[in-house]
């Protein structure tokens, strides 16, 4: 039995998960320019059902291919065997507190993490927005 996603929506979802669970557990200079690593992906998703089935596959290659050069770019190296942070709240508290955080960035990647658990629920996606929300809310005292 299927899901009812196609190959590159479930490849897409399976990309945001990952690097969702990257951005929540990779050292970084500064926590805005590796949500774009995550919410790529996420608005190729929204599209990729609308486009030509020849047009899939590619465009999950190209979000694959730019969220990869974005760890490169920023220097950060993944560490595939880290655990998610343990105190990681639950995805409701998460978007409420990236609303009152008002940041652009915090509200895109806590949609994002909304949106993906209802297409592919994993815990990486509250983990990356929640980890948005306290560096990002740092910044904006």
């Amino acid at each position: 039995m299927t899901d009812g996603r196609d190959e590159a929506a479930r490849a897409l979802d399976a990309l945001v998960a990952e690097y969702a669970g990257i951005y929540a557990t990779v050292s970084q200079r500064h926590p805005v320019p590796l949500i774009h690593a995550v919410t790529g992906p996420a608005a190729v998703r929204l599209v990729v059902g609308h486009l030509p089935p020849a047009q899939r596959r590619p465009s999950y290659l190209t979000a694959r291919a730019v969220s990869r050069t974005m760890l490169d770019w920023f220097h950060a190296t993944p560490r595939p065997a880290a655990p998610l942070p343990a105190d990681t709240a639950a995805l409701p508290e998460v978007f409420a507190r990236a609303v009152e955080i008002g940041d652009e960035h915090t509200i895109k990647l806590a949609e994002v993490a909304v949106r993906h658990e209802a297409f592919a629920p994993d815990p990486r996606h509250a983990a990356a927005a929640d980890t948005a929300n306290r560096a990002i809310g740092r910044l904006s005292r």
